[in-house]
């Protein structure tokens, strides 16, 4: 695994990996639901404005 950027069909290999060697994220994935946690993310990562930050063009 590359230590810099990921490459073209790195992160793809990686999930293979994790997948076919049973890493701790594939155990967690398999016991909790995150998707019960998606409407108290989206909500925390969008400001209340609207705008999506950063410096002003």
């Amino acid at each position: 695994m590359p230590l810099g950027p990921f490459g073209f069909f790195d992160r793809d290999r990686a999930c293979e990996e994790l997948s076919r060697t049973g890493g701790q994220l594939v155990k967690l994935d398999a016991v909790v639901d995150f998707e019960l946690f998606r409407a108290e993310i989206e909500r925390a990562l969008t400001s209340p404005d609207g705008s999506g930050g950063g410096r002003p063009p």
